[in-house]
């Protein structure tokens, strides 16, 4: 499980971090992978552990429905 204090610990610190590299790199550098690790810990404290909110099972079963599916 999800322990909410270091869920939350780990919030303030990605955000203090992304802050002290906002003073040394140019903006060009924070880019969408940047500005999710700020709410990353946000998503784990809203949805719990990623094997409930995670959508590669749905997206192997299209997959699948795919295959039967063939325009010829």
């Amino acid at each position: 499980m999800i322990n909410t204090r270091h869920t939350k610990a780990a919030k303030s610190t990605s955000s203090e971090a992304v802050g002290v590299l906002e003073k040394y790199f140019p903006p060009s550098f924070f880019d969408i992978n940047i500005h999710l690790l700020v709410h990353l810990s946000d998503e784990a404290l809203l949805c719990g552990p990623i094997r409930y909110h995670w959508m590669y099972p749905f997206d192997r079963l299209m997959k699948t429905f795919k295959d039967y599916v063939k325009n010829t």
